[in-house]
Protein backbone atom coordinates (compact mmCIF):
# COMPACT_ATOMS: atom_id res chain seq x y z
CA UNK A 1 0.00 0.00 0.00
CA UNK A 2 1.05 3.66 -0.70
CA UNK A 3 0.38 6.30 1.43
CA UNK A 4 1.31 10.01 0.52
CA UNK A 5 1.51 12.81 2.99
CA UNK A 6 1.66 16.44 2.58
CA UNK A 7 5.15 17.44 2.83
CA UNK A 8 7.25 20.79 4.17
CA UNK A 9 10.51 20.82 6.00
CA UNK A 10 10.02 17.27 7.79
CA UNK A 11 6.16 18.36 8.76
CA UNK A 12 3.12 17.37 7.40
CA UNK A 13 1.66 20.35 5.28
CA UNK A 14 -1.24 22.28 6.39
CA UNK A 15 -3.15 23.05 2.99
CA UNK A 16 -3.65 20.05 0.77
CA UNK A 17 -4.38 22.30 -2.43
CA UNK A 18 -1.08 24.01 -1.82
CA UNK A 19 1.39 21.64 -1.25
CA UNK A 20 4.64 21.60 -3.26
CA UNK A 21 5.82 18.13 -1.99
CA UNK A 22 4.61 14.68 -0.66
CA UNK A 23 6.42 12.04 1.26
CA UNK A 24 5.00 8.53 -0.67
CA UNK A 25 5.62 5.51 1.78
CA UNK A 26 5.46 2.09 0.56
CA UNK A 27 4.10 -0.18 2.84
CA UNK A 28 3.28 -3.85 3.47
CA UNK A 29 1.91 -5.60 6.83
CA UNK A 30 1.90 -3.01 8.97
CA UNK A 31 5.49 -1.88 8.28
CA UNK A 32 7.09 1.10 6.79
CA UNK A 33 9.41 -0.20 4.11
CA UNK A 34 10.97 2.99 1.95
CA UNK A 35 9.64 6.58 1.30
CA UNK A 36 10.53 8.72 -1.34
CA UNK A 37 9.79 12.82 -1.33
CA UNK A 38 8.47 13.87 -4.70
CA UNK A 39 7.68 17.17 -6.51
CA UNK A 40 4.05 18.66 -7.31
CA UNK A 41 5.76 19.70 -10.44
CA UNK A 42 3.19 22.99 -9.92
CA UNK A 43 0.15 20.68 -9.72
CA UNK A 44 -2.03 21.75 -6.98
CA UNK A 45 -6.15 21.31 -5.86
CA UNK A 46 -8.31 19.00 -7.89
CA UNK A 47 -4.65 18.49 -10.24
CA UNK A 48 -3.30 16.39 -7.57
CA UNK A 49 -5.75 13.55 -7.57
CA UNK A 50 -4.61 12.30 -10.85
CA UNK A 51 -0.91 13.16 -10.03
CA UNK A 52 -1.10 10.95 -7.20
CA UNK A 53 -3.24 8.14 -8.73
CA UNK A 54 -0.72 8.02 -11.67
CA UNK A 55 2.17 7.00 -8.90
CA UNK A 56 -0.09 4.01 -7.38
CA UNK A 57 -1.10 6.14 -3.92
CA UNK A 58 -3.81 4.40 -2.16
CA UNK A 59 -4.10 6.88 1.14
CA UNK A 60 -3.94 10.56 1.19
CA UNK A 61 -2.92 12.23 4.93
CA UNK A 62 -2.99 15.74 5.30
CA UNK A 63 -4.04 19.11 6.87
CA UNK A 64 -6.53 21.66 5.62
CA UNK A 65 -8.33 20.09 2.40
CA UNK A 66 -10.76 21.28 0.20
CA UNK A 67 -14.76 19.81 -0.94
CA UNK A 68 -13.16 19.59 -4.70
CA UNK A 69 -9.87 18.21 -3.90
CA UNK A 70 -10.99 15.50 -1.71
CA UNK A 71 -14.07 14.57 -3.88
CA UNK A 72 -11.63 14.47 -6.80
CA UNK A 73 -9.45 11.87 -4.65
CA UNK A 74 -12.45 9.83 -3.80
CA UNK A 75 -13.16 9.75 -7.43
CA UNK A 76 -9.79 8.39 -8.48
CA UNK A 77 -10.27 5.84 -5.87
CA UNK A 78 -7.74 7.26 -3.17
CA UNK A 79 -8.87 7.53 1.19
CA UNK A 80 -8.14 11.04 2.72
CA UNK A 81 -7.10 11.34 5.91
CA UNK A 82 -7.27 15.05 6.49
CA UNK A 83 -6.88 17.31 9.76
CA UNK A 84 -3.58 15.62 10.53
CA UNK A 85 -0.41 17.51 12.04
CA UNK A 86 3.33 16.20 12.90
CA UNK A 87 5.82 14.12 11.52
CA UNK A 88 4.73 12.54 8.84
CA UNK A 89 6.34 9.15 9.24
CA UNK A 90 4.49 9.08 13.05
CA UNK A 91 1.50 10.00 11.14
CA UNK A 92 2.07 6.81 8.98
CA UNK A 93 3.00 4.36 11.59
CA UNK A 94 -0.17 5.70 13.77
CA UNK A 95 -2.43 5.02 10.65
CA UNK A 96 -0.87 1.60 10.15
CA UNK A 97 -1.15 0.99 13.97
CA UNK A 98 -4.93 1.82 14.37
CA UNK A 99 -4.40 5.02 16.34
CA UNK A 100 -4.73 8.11 13.87
CA UNK A 101 -6.65 10.82 14.96
CA UNK A 102 -7.86 12.65 12.04
CA UNK A 103 -11.07 14.83 10.63
CA UNK A 104 -13.66 13.12 8.24
CA UNK A 105 -13.81 17.26 6.58
CA UNK A 106 -16.26 18.40 4.42
CA UNK A 107 -17.94 15.59 3.63
CA UNK A 108 -19.27 14.25 6.77
CA UNK A 109 -20.89 17.24 8.01
CA UNK A 110 -23.78 15.65 9.02
CA UNK A 111 -21.77 14.08 11.73
CA UNK A 112 -21.69 16.32 15.54
CA UNK A 113 -18.46 14.91 16.17
CA UNK A 114 -16.29 15.69 13.09
CA UNK A 115 -13.16 16.27 14.18
CA UNK A 116 -11.20 13.37 16.16
CA UNK A 117 -12.26 10.13 14.64
CA UNK A 118 -9.69 7.16 15.26
CA UNK A 119 -8.14 5.11 12.41
CA UNK A 120 -9.25 1.59 12.62
CA UNK A 121 -6.88 -1.32 12.81
CA UNK A 122 -6.06 -3.05 9.84
CA UNK A 123 -4.17 -5.87 10.71
CA UNK A 124 -4.44 -9.26 13.17
CA UNK A 125 -7.83 -11.49 13.48
CA UNK A 126 -9.43 -11.02 16.97
CA UNK A 127 -11.02 -7.64 17.14
CA UNK A 128 -10.54 -7.77 21.14
CA UNK A 129 -7.11 -7.99 21.65
CA UNK A 130 -4.05 -5.68 20.74
CA UNK A 131 -3.18 -6.21 16.91
CA UNK A 132 -6.94 -7.09 16.15
CA UNK A 133 -9.06 -6.56 13.43
CA UNK A 134 -11.08 -3.54 14.13
CA UNK A 135 -13.93 -4.07 11.44
CA UNK A 136 -16.67 -2.06 13.35
CA UNK A 137 -18.71 0.80 12.94
CA UNK A 138 -17.94 3.80 14.88
CA UNK A 139 -21.75 3.72 15.37
CA UNK A 140 -22.70 7.03 15.06
CA UNK A 141 -26.59 8.03 15.71
CA UNK A 142 -27.87 8.38 12.41
CA UNK A 143 -25.24 7.52 10.04
CA UNK A 144 -24.98 3.65 10.60
CA UNK A 145 -26.97 0.45 10.86
CA UNK A 146 -27.08 -1.34 14.09
CA UNK A 147 -24.96 -4.66 12.62
CA UNK A 148 -25.79 -7.00 15.60
CA UNK A 149 -29.54 -6.72 14.55
CA UNK A 150 -28.88 -7.66 10.53
CA UNK A 151 -29.92 -10.99 9.60
CA UNK A 152 -29.86 -13.37 6.80
CA UNK A 153 -33.15 -11.88 5.63
CA UNK A 154 -32.44 -8.06 6.17
CA UNK A 155 -29.71 -8.73 4.31
CA UNK A 156 -31.48 -10.08 1.17
CA UNK A 157 -31.36 -7.85 -1.62
CA UNK A 158 -28.34 -5.67 -0.59
CA UNK A 159 -30.48 -2.66 0.61
CA UNK A 160 -28.14 -2.46 3.84
CA UNK A 161 -25.33 -3.21 2.04
CA UNK A 162 -26.10 -0.86 -0.33
CA UNK A 163 -26.93 2.20 2.04
CA UNK A 164 -23.83 1.42 3.86
CA UNK A 165 -21.62 2.01 0.68
CA UNK A 166 -23.54 5.50 -0.07
CA UNK A 167 -22.58 6.39 3.77
CA UNK A 168 -19.40 5.82 2.81
CA UNK A 169 -19.06 7.85 -0.18
CA UNK A 170 -20.63 10.95 1.48
CA UNK A 171 -18.46 10.40 4.63
CA UNK A 172 -15.51 8.52 3.65
CA UNK A 173 -14.06 7.62 7.01
CA UNK A 174 -12.37 4.19 8.29
CA UNK A 175 -15.51 3.68 10.70
CA UNK A 176 -17.32 3.64 7.59
CA UNK A 177 -15.43 1.07 5.35
CA UNK A 178 -15.33 -0.89 7.99
CA UNK A 179 -19.01 -1.39 8.48
CA UNK A 180 -18.80 -2.10 4.51
CA UNK A 181 -16.66 -4.78 4.97
CA UNK A 182 -18.61 -6.42 7.89
CA UNK A 183 -21.94 -6.18 5.99
CA UNK A 184 -19.89 -7.71 2.50
CA UNK A 185 -18.85 -10.83 5.17
CA UNK A 186 -22.07 -12.12 5.26
CA UNK A 187 -23.77 -10.84 2.31
CA UNK A 188 -24.83 -12.76 -1.38
CA UNK A 189 -23.61 -10.73 -4.19
CA UNK A 190 -23.77 -11.42 -8.01
CA UNK A 191 -21.65 -11.74 -10.53
CA UNK A 192 -21.59 -11.47 -14.27
CA UNK A 193 -19.68 -13.63 -16.40
CA UNK A 194 -19.61 -16.38 -19.32
CA UNK A 195 -20.03 -20.10 -19.01
CA UNK A 196 -16.59 -21.83 -20.27
CA UNK A 197 -16.71 -25.23 -22.05
CA UNK A 198 -13.98 -27.65 -21.31
CA UNK A 199 -11.20 -29.15 -23.53
CA UNK A 200 -12.59 -32.15 -23.38
CA UNK A 201 -16.53 -31.60 -22.87
CA UNK A 202 -17.50 -35.33 -22.01
CA UNK A 203 -15.35 -35.83 -19.07
CA UNK A 204 -14.65 -32.05 -17.98
CA UNK A 205 -17.23 -29.78 -17.00
CA UNK A 206 -18.16 -25.99 -17.74
CA UNK A 207 -16.45 -23.46 -15.81
CA UNK A 208 -17.47 -20.04 -14.31
CA UNK A 209 -14.78 -16.73 -15.83
CA UNK A 210 -16.60 -13.45 -14.52
CA UNK A 211 -16.14 -10.80 -16.46
CA UNK A 212 -13.50 -8.12 -14.97
CA UNK A 213 -13.47 -4.37 -14.50
CA UNK A 214 -10.47 -2.11 -15.49
CA UNK A 215 -9.56 1.46 -14.23
CA UNK A 216 -6.76 1.93 -16.60
CA UNK A 217 -4.74 1.08 -13.14
CA UNK A 218 -5.78 -1.70 -11.78
CA UNK A 219 -8.24 -4.88 -12.96
CA UNK A 220 -11.13 -5.65 -10.52
CA UNK A 221 -13.80 -8.08 -10.05
CA UNK A 222 -17.34 -6.96 -10.26
CA UNK A 223 -19.86 -7.60 -7.63
CA UNK A 224 -23.42 -6.55 -7.57
CA UNK A 225 -25.30 -6.10 -4.38
CA UNK A 226 -28.77 -7.13 -6.34
CA UNK A 227 -29.11 -9.38 -9.58
CA UNK A 228 -30.82 -5.97 -11.12
CA UNK A 229 -27.33 -3.90 -10.91
CA UNK A 230 -25.29 -6.83 -12.17
CA UNK A 231 -28.23 -7.38 -15.43
CA UNK A 232 -27.79 -4.05 -16.11
CA UNK A 233 -23.90 -4.29 -16.01
CA UNK A 234 -23.51 -7.31 -17.54
CA UNK A 235 -21.83 -7.78 -21.41
CA UNK A 236 -24.88 -8.89 -24.14
CA UNK A 237 -23.52 -12.72 -23.38
CA UNK A 238 -23.11 -12.73 -19.74
CA UNK A 239 -24.90 -14.90 -17.41
CA UNK A 240 -25.84 -13.85 -13.59
CA UNK A 241 -24.25 -16.16 -10.91
CA UNK A 242 -24.78 -16.04 -7.38
CA UNK A 243 -22.42 -16.20 -4.52
CA UNK A 244 -21.29 -15.69 -0.93
CA UNK A 245 -19.10 -12.59 -1.06
CA UNK A 246 -16.76 -14.81 0.79
CA UNK A 247 -16.74 -17.22 -2.21
CA UNK A 248 -16.10 -14.57 -4.86
CA UNK A 249 -12.79 -13.91 -3.37
CA UNK A 250 -11.30 -17.13 -5.07
CA UNK A 251 -12.35 -15.49 -8.05
CA UNK A 252 -10.43 -12.63 -7.54
CA UNK A 253 -7.27 -14.59 -5.97
CA UNK A 254 -7.31 -17.16 -9.04
CA UNK A 255 -6.22 -14.41 -11.27
CA UNK A 256 -2.72 -12.67 -10.54
CA UNK A 257 -3.65 -9.47 -12.90
CA UNK A 258 -6.51 -8.65 -10.16
CA UNK A 259 -6.16 -6.32 -7.46
CA UNK A 260 -9.45 -7.14 -5.85
CA UNK A 261 -13.33 -6.57 -5.89
CA UNK A 262 -15.43 -3.70 -6.63
CA UNK A 263 -18.75 -3.46 -5.13
CA UNK A 264 -21.45 -1.74 -7.35
CA UNK A 265 -19.06 -0.37 -9.87
CA UNK A 266 -21.77 0.93 -11.98
CA UNK A 267 -23.44 3.29 -9.09
CA UNK A 268 -21.26 3.38 -6.00
CA UNK A 269 -18.26 1.93 -6.80
CA UNK A 270 -16.91 0.22 -3.57
CA UNK A 271 -12.97 -1.43 -3.74
CA UNK A 272 -11.92 -3.48 -1.26
CA UNK A 273 -8.37 -5.06 -2.31
CA UNK A 274 -6.09 -8.42 -2.26
CA UNK A 275 -4.64 -7.56 0.77
CA UNK A 276 -7.79 -7.61 2.93
CA UNK A 277 -9.48 -10.94 2.06
CA UNK A 278 -7.33 -13.28 4.84
CA UNK A 279 -8.22 -10.31 7.40
CA UNK A 280 -12.33 -10.53 6.24
CA UNK A 281 -12.29 -14.29 6.38
CA UNK A 282 -11.21 -13.87 10.14
CA UNK A 283 -14.58 -11.60 10.88
CA UNK A 284 -16.95 -13.14 13.08
CA UNK A 285 -20.22 -13.20 11.32
CA UNK A 286 -22.45 -10.27 12.29
CA UNK A 287 -25.64 -12.11 11.55
CA UNK A 288 -27.91 -12.35 14.61
CA UNK A 289 -28.64 -15.55 15.85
Amino acid sequence: MKIAVTYDDGQIFQHFGKTEKFQIFETDNNRILSSVIVDTEGQGHEALAGFLADRGVDSVICGGIGGGARSALEQAGIYVFGGVGGSPEAAVLAMLGGTLTYSAGETCGHHDHEEGHCCGRVAGNDPHQDGGQEYGCGGCEGCSTPLDEITAETLAGGEILRMLAEQFSQAPTVEAYSAVLRCLRDSVVCMAGTMRTPVNAETGTETFKPDLADNGRHKFLPVFSSRDLAEAAAQKDSVIREETFLDTLAYAEADDEVAGLVLDAMSRPFIVEKDLFDAIRALPSILAE
